[in-house]
């Protein structure tokens, strides 16, 4: 059942019958033509679900009933008792609801926690994974008498940024850096 902004009135007779209307003005004319005919009416209020109400909602109502238990009348007493023991239950399941929801809550959290982890192990593979094949261009680079003798970087090679690996026509792999070819054992 979806909550509707402004639900429509409903308006029982003395007769039985029930109407339904769809503004309070409407029912208000109703009920009183009702009773200058001399009958009565009597307005019904739709229940909100227990799942739609707040826990907090909840929680004021049970106790303003706990709080106004001596002051019902003994013929009220039965509609008294199963209106507590209902909101006594939707307060119990609200309760396990948001209990649920607080539970969900630690779960997504603890995945966040591992997920990070997760990703900075990924991070530190890359950074190793890096470092290493630097070491692997710098060497081909001094194996071939190409390094600058105060950076070890040859001034045709100094600012590269891009470089990739290329397969060979024997197999071999080999760095391709700004039209410069490298053999390298990869």
């Amino acid at each position: 059942m979806i909550a509707l902004a402004n639900p429509p009135v409903v308006v029982q007779s003395d007769d039985g019958k029930v109407f339904q209307f769809p503004t309070p003005q409407n029912a208000e004319q109703f009920e009183t033509s009702v009773k200058e005919a001399g009958g009565e009416t009597l307005r019904l209020v739709p229940e909100v679900l227990p799942a739609a109400r707040p826990l907090y909602d909840l929680e004021a109502h049970l106790a303003a009933l706990v709080d106004t238990e001596d002051l019902v009348p003994e013929e009220l007493e039965q509609e008294y008792a199963l209106e507590l023991q209902a909101t006594l239950l939707a307060t119990v399941e609200e309760r396990d609801r948001v209990g649920q929801f607080l539970a969900h809550l630690e779960s997504q959290i603890a995945f966040a926690h591992a997920e990070v982890a997760r990703l900075k192990a990924r991070e530190a593979f890359y950074e190793r994974v890096f470092r290493r094949m630097e070491g692997y261009v710098t060497r081909v680079i001094e194996s071939l008498g190409l390094g600058h003798p105060k950076t070890g970087v040859s001034k045709t090679l100094m600012g590269i940024s891009q470089c990739e690996v290329q397969i060979g026509g024997l197999g071999r792999p080999f760095w391709v850096c700004q039209n410069l070819q490298f053999l390298t054992g990869l």
